[in-house]
C-alpha cells in the first residue's frame, strides 16, 4: 500500500511541478465521456480529464510534389498526458462498482487522417457496493443486517488505444475505444479482469 502511495503522490507531484511551469489553465482541460463496460457488458460510465505533460509535433513533406500541393506538410504528435478519472459500473443483481483512477496516456496522432494510436496505464481505487442482504454477528452473538457492506480493490490497468481526431466549429474532438487488462487485488488476492471503454474527448472552452 506504500508502494501505491507513493506512486499516486509522485503523479500529482510531477502534474503540479509541470503545470506550474507551463502556464497551467484549467478551463483548457480536456474532458473524457465514455461508456465503461466491466467484462465488456456489465454497464457503466467513466469521466475525467487530463494535462498534457509532453507533447512534440513533425512535419514532414511529401515526396511527390502534387501530393505535397495537395495536402501540404504531414504533421505527427506525440503526447503523454496524465489523468484523472471518475467512474461507476452496475452487475446485475450482484455489486455496484465505484473507481476512481489516476494514470498517464501516451498517443501518437497523424493529423491529416486523424488516426490516433496509443498506450494507457492506470492506477485505481475500486469499491464494490453489494445489492444483496448482508448480515453480520456482533460481540452479543446477536445476527444483524449490515448495511452498506461491499469490498475495496486496488486495480492496475493497461490498454491500446484507438481513436480518431477532428474538429467542430473550433473545438478539437476525439472519438477512443480502449480495451483493458486489469489485475485486482482483493485482500491478499489478485484476480484478472477486463474492461472495454468507448467513448470521446473535446475541450469546452477554445481560448
Amino acid at each position: 500500500m506504500r508502494s501505491i502511495k507513493y506512486y499516486c503522490l509522485l503523479l500529482v507531484f510531477g502534474l503540479i511541478s509541470n503545470a506550474s511551469a507551463q502556464d497551467f489553465n484549467m478551463k483548457k482541460l480536456p474532458i473524457h465521456i465514455s461508456y465503461y463496460g466491466d467484462n465488456g457488458i456489465h454497464p457503466g460510465f467513466k469521466i475525467g480529464t487530463s494535462f498534457k505533460f509532453w507533447s512534440k509535433e513533425k512535419l514532414k513533406k511529401y515526396r511527390l510534389d502534387f501530393r505535397q500541393n495537395k495536402h501540404g506538410n504531414k504533421i505527427k504528435i506525440k503526447e503523454l498526458n496524465v489523468d484523472y478519472n471518475l467512474g461507476l459500473y452496475s452487475h446485475a443483481n450482484n455489486h455496484l462498482g465505484l473507481f476512481t483512477s489516476i494514470g498517464v496516456s501516451y498517443l501518437r496522432i497523424k493529423t491529416r487522417k486523424g488516426r490516433m494510436f496509443g498506450v494507457s496505464f492506470e492506477l485505481g481505487y475500486l469499491r464494490r457496493m453489494y445489492k444483496f442482504q448482508t448480515y453480520e454477528l456482533n460481540l452479543d452473538g446477536v445476527i444483524k443486517e449490515y448495511n452498506l457492506a461491499g469490498s475495496n480493490a486496488i486495480m492496475l490497468s493497461i490498454a491500446p488505444v484507438f481513436g480518431k481526431q477532428f474538429k467542430i466549429s473550433d473545438h478539437l474532438v476525439r472519438f477512443f475505444t480502449k480495451p483493458n487488462l486489469q489485475l485486482v487485488k482483493y485482500n491478499e488476492k489478485i484476480q484478472p479482469n477486463a474492461s472495454f471503454e468507448l467513448g470521446m474527448t473535446f475541450n469546452v472552452n477554445t481560448k
